[in-house]
């Protein structure tokens, strides 16, 4: 339902099914052989408070990193990884329950912020709840490309 009403008074809108969203790293990650970030790096936020992205067709590819040259978290490293949501919000369990929101959240500063969240809670203490928990972020890793230097302006669908 959140999904299709605007989160944020400062928001242009929802999130649309075709919009890349992309997400800044500031700090070189541990990557796995095939250059993605490891899973680990996707699973706290999701759960918590939302894994934050930048929505690329209200910002553009030049504006966006240019302002996270700006940002306080800046370091001298930049790379960027980005999803489709329509491909976020297909991530299902197997019996079919959306794995992920995605949430426009735009403020102040950044209209054209969104948050990721996890549709699905399993409470501490469940049996095989790591694992499970792994399993989530594995399929959010999926869902992103490597990280570029740059934020991607296509993505192609898997």
């Amino acid at each position: 339902r959140c999904e299709r009403e605007s989160v944020s008074e400062h928001s242009p809108g929802p999130v649309q099914d075709h919009e890349i969203l992309v997400r800044t790293i500031f700090r070189k990650q541990a990557t796995d052989r095939d250059g993605r970030l490891k899973p680990t790096y996707f699973r706290p936020e999701p759960t918590s408070r939302g894994f934050s992205v930048d929505r690329l067709s209200l910002v553009g590819g030049r504006s966006l990193a240019a302002s996270k040259r700006t940002d306080a978290r800046y370091n001298g490293y930049l790379q960027f990884i980005a999803a489709r949501s329509d491909e976020l919000r297909a991530a299902t369990l197997d019996d079919g329950k959306r794995l992920f929101c995605v949430y426009d959240s735009a403020t102040v500063e950044n209209n054209a912020h969104a948050d990721i969240c996890q549709n699905v809670h399993i409470d501490p203490g469940t049996e095989n709840r790591k694992e499970r928990m792994m399993e989530f972020a594995w399929q959010l890793r999926h869902a992103f490309c490597t990280p570029q230097p740059a934020p991607p302006t296509t993505l192609g669908t898997s």
